[in-house]
């Protein structure tokens, strides 16, 4: 199915590999303003965005120091939605840091994005894995301290892109679903909060070992 046209919006796809050999994406978008060039968009979104990723800011560790040394990000794809300009890809390759037995491959954390508006087209979330026994606590829930990590790299993520003309969004595609038939106009929406609980997540499909 072809991607929507979404005005000034940029798809970011964040790409890497699970100890068990299964590819991962986290899939997020990105709104510009109408006076920045995608290519403008996109330096100051790799000025930011694969932080949450690979690096420590915030003064706290990113999801690579929680990650399977046997885990990695490999890439960053930027596709605008205008319909016409090509994909960006950015190479950010980096293994993790923690050396302890993974957890299952389908074994994740959810990030959900929120907005102003209540409804499910007006939120977005996406999973994270590739952690390691050490990072489950004693009641079977992800460990405090990591969440707490991960929750201020993400923000510092949203913080630095303040005043650069370019936000989160949440980006509603327009698939039909039970309550639209036809599907409806694809649209996106600013982030305006997020979470990470503490529940372990199953997504299935990375479970093939």
């Amino acid at each position: 199915m072809p991607l929507p046209v979404i005005t000034d919006t940029i798809r970011c796809s964040v790409e890497g590999l699970l100890p068990n050999g299964e590819k991962w994406a986290n899939i997020l978008h990105a709104r510009k303003s109408g006076v920045l060039t995608y290519v403008g968009a996109i330096a100051i979104l790799e000025a930011h965005l694969p932080q949450f990723w690979t690096n420590h800011v915030a003064g706290s560790p990113a999801w690579g120091y929680y990650a399977s040394t046997s885990a990695s990000v490999q890439r960053v794809r930027y596709t605008p939605l205008d319909g016409s300009t090509p994909t960006t890809v950015a190479a950010h390759v980096q293994a993790g840091a923690a050396a302890t037995d993974p957890l299952p491959g389908q074994v994740a954390l959810a990030l959900t994005l929120y907005t102003a508006v209540r409804g499910r087209r007006y939120r977005g979330r996406f999973f994270m894995g590739g952690f390691v026994e050490g990072e489950n606590d004693a009641t079977g829930h992800a460990l405090a301290s990591m969440l707490t990590d991960l929750t201020a790299q993400f923000q510092a993520v949203i913080t630095g892109l303040v005043g650069t003309g370019v936000s989160l969004v949440v980006a509603s595609y327009g698939k039909p679903d039970r309550l639209n038939p036809t599907g409806w106009s694809p649209f996106a929406t600013d982030v305006s909060a997020f979470t990470i609980n503490n529940k372990w997540d199953t997504i299935r499909r990375r479970g093939r070992a």
